[in-house]
């Protein structure tokens, strides 16, 4: 039994003593706390387990940046009990549920339990307050609640050596004891016990987070706050004074005293129950920036007009149209799917688009389009002059870029990021850089580009005849796993070997099952594709391919930044209905939750795969819950609605000049 005492700053895990002999005991390592969520979700799993388990193990892990470790654990628990996976393992980095009469041992790093059989849930986490912060990074949206129902506090330093990083670091940490979020943005942190993940004190963060009151804990920080806010009228700015004698002091509200966003003043004098009744009195209101007095548009007007008349709004088409022309080369880049998406999108959204290879484009159409999308290099020679003309007519051109034409050598630890001859040069001509892939997109952020992160588009016919191929024969009858191991150019995934001996190890266990591959040959370990069982798809996986898998594997290279891949054959599978077995770290590329899937997560072993195959391959049940998790996780992020909003916020994003984004 876990009974944390961490001193001045102790943090109570809450843990009862079992009053009766037969009750469940946790195991935890002293100092560690678990939120009340996930302690009543291990009891739930072990409650629910065969008799066989002897407890339940919530792993213990880094939290994401700018999240408190009750917002993670709130996150992974919207993950299904059906998730937990089988161990054996004696030694967890974390803390178990056991059942009464099961012998262990707690220790500084985790728990060793008597050998046996346990889950291991991947929906549940015990948090090490204790473990040194990680790198700090721009926050994460998973640091984002998932249900606002507590307010978010963000203590913000933008300058370096402030002197109050060890009084901020505490005040968070009881701040979160007492149900409100407190965060730390600021560039460096103080050692010590910490609830939370610090995040950078960047715009980047403190949009993604939205909180309800930013503390200000220098001159910078009051200065940019109100500009990272822009249009978000709720938050209201708190100003820290080093001035002893001051605890808490309310800024005037009243119109000609008011100070923009600025509401209050804090000293180091102040405790967390002060700090929690100021924060709930500034959310109470008013708002501190007036409404936005611009007169609805007509497609609102006729929106409520409909809802108040209960006839339906009548089709619009957009407030202004654009022409949007998308270049390729004269290669088979012009068929690509993302391209093609892209422009039948724009036509449904009521724009002008059309797609064509650059031999085919006249140069008053290449000029006079709104905007051209160069979706692959050209080297035409009058190209570079026209996209300058176009500048100079303030038309934006641009460029399209994917993993494959980046160096190898830009994806190494501290190597300088270069893109190859021709795509350099046309983006170093075009007003923006798109891309599919979140590594490509951060590595484009980094050369300084202005670029954009667009997400796969299916045509509307193409996503019809994906969606028919749900309706295909028997998966089970003939189970065929299909494998996505990376697009030609790409980064080759450095774990593919593992997973290359998980599906051997499936193949030598069921002589019925085989495997289809998708992708660059040179990927894969010469075993594997020396098989019998094993084929190569040349040309793809079309929809009478993908209506006979039973399994997806999907193998994108992992790196810190993201996937340097694109998601389109993701989500080409998800449409279909296959559930896919992925690694973990890509969940965030993909849009997080609801994953398609079961997330493999360790990912670098043979054992870590092949157990959730054998899970797809053998239960019909989950595969059929996993299924139909895919299809509407499709219906939803890639149907027509989220599409037309997918193209309205490109064409927003390749308007705007004025910032980076």
């Amino acid at each position: 039994m876990s009974n944390v005492a961490l001193g001045p700053e102790s943090v109570s895990a809450d843990v009862p003593v079992p009053l009766e002999p037969d009750a469940p005991v946790l195991a935890m390592p002293d100092g560690w706390v678990i939120d009340d969520l996930a302690r009543e979700r291990l009891a739930r799993q072990l409650t629910r387990a065969p008799r066989h388990f002897e407890g339940v193990v919530a792993e213990s892990g880094p939290l994401p940046c700018g999240a408190s470790y009750r917002v993670h654990a709130e996150r992974l628990c919207l993950r299904p009990l059906s998730d937990a996976a089988e161990t054996s393992r004696d030694e967890l980095e974390g803390a178990v549920l056991l059942r009464p009469g099961v012998a262990f041992e707690t220790r500084d790093g985790g728990v060793q339990v008597q050998p046996g059989t346990l889950l291991v849930d991947p929906g549940a986490h015990v948090h090490d307050p204790w473990r040194p912060p990680g790198p700090i990074e721009a926050a994460s949206r998973l640091g984002r609640l998932p249900f606002p129902r507590r307010p978010v506090v963000v203590f913000l330093a933008c300058e370096p050596d402030v002197e109050v990083l060890d009084w901020a670091r505490s005040l968070v940490n009881n701040l979160v004891r007492r149900d409100v979020e407190g965060r730390l943005a600021m560039l460096e942190i103080s050692e010590g016990l910490h609830l939370t993940q610090p995040c950078l004190p960047s715009e980047e963060s403190i949009r993604t987070l939205k909180p309800d009151v930013i503390v200000a804990l220098d001159q910078t920080a009051l200065e940019r706050a109100p500009v990272w806010c822009r249009t978000d009228r709720s938050v209201v700015l708190v100003e820290f004074t080093p001035d002893v004698a001051v605890t808490a002091e309310l800024v005037s509200w009243q119109l000609e005293r008011a100070r923009g966003r600025l509401r209050a003043r804090i000293g180091r004098q102040i405790n967390a129950p002060t700090l929690v009744s100021l924060v709930n009195r500034l959310c109470a209101g008013p708002h501190s920036a007036p409404p936005d007095d611009a007169p609805p548009t007509g497609a609102a007007v006729a929106t409520v007009r409909a809802l108040l008349t209960s006839r339906p709004a009548p089709t619009t088409r957009p407030v202004e149209t654009r022409s949007v022309l998308v270049v390729t080369g004269n290669g088979g880049a012009a068929t690509r799917h993302e391209l093609n998406g892209l422009v039948d999108h724009l036509v449904a959204a009521g724009h002008g688009a059309q797609i064509s290879p650059v031999g085919s484009c006249k140069a008053g159409a290449l000029r006079a389009a709104d905007i051209v999308v160069v979706g692959s290099p050209v080297n035409e020679p009058d190209f570079a002059e026209l996209v300058e003309a176009r500048r100079l007519d303030g038309r934006p051109t641009i460029a399209g870029v994917e993993a494959r034409e980046v160096l190898a050598d830009s994806w190494s630890p501290g190597a300088v990021p270069k893109l190859e001859s021709a795509p350099e040069r046309l983006t170093a001509s075009a007003g923006g850089v798109m891309t599919g892939s979140t590594a490509v997109y951060a590595l484009l952020r980094r050369l300084g580009l202005r670029a954009h992160l667009l997400p796969p588009l299916l045509t509307r016919a193409y996503a019809a005849e994906l969606r028919s191929a749900r309706r295909g024969h028997n998966r089970f009858s003939d189970p065929v796993i299909g494998w996505h191991v990376g697009t030609a150019g790409a980064l080759p995934p450095d774990y593919a070997a593992a997973v290359a001996d998980a599906a051997l190890e499936i193949l030598g266990e069921r002589p019925e099952l085989r495997v289809e591959i998708v992708g660059q040959p040179s990927h894969l370990p010469e075993p594997l594709l020396a098989h019998p069982r094993v084929s190569m798809l040349r040309d793809g996986a079309r929809q009478d391919a993908l209506s006979r898998w039973a399994v997806h594997l999907w193998t994108p290279p992992v790196l810190a930044d993201g996937i340097a891949d694109d998601t389109a054959s993701l989500v080409e599978v998800s449409a279909v209905g296959v559930p896919t077995v992925l690694p973990q770290p890509v969940q965030d590329a993909i849009g997080g939750y609801p994953p398609p899937g079961l997330l493999v997560d360790p990912f670098r072993r043979a054992d870590d795969w092949s157990v959730p195959l054998r899970l797809l391959l053998d239960n019909e049940a989950s595969w059929s819950r996993h299924s139909r998790a895919a299809m509407r996780r499709f219906d939803t992020m890639h149907g027509a609605p989220a599409s037309a909003a997918a193209v309205n916020r490109f064409l927003g994003w390749a308007y705007y000049k004025d910032g980076q984004r």
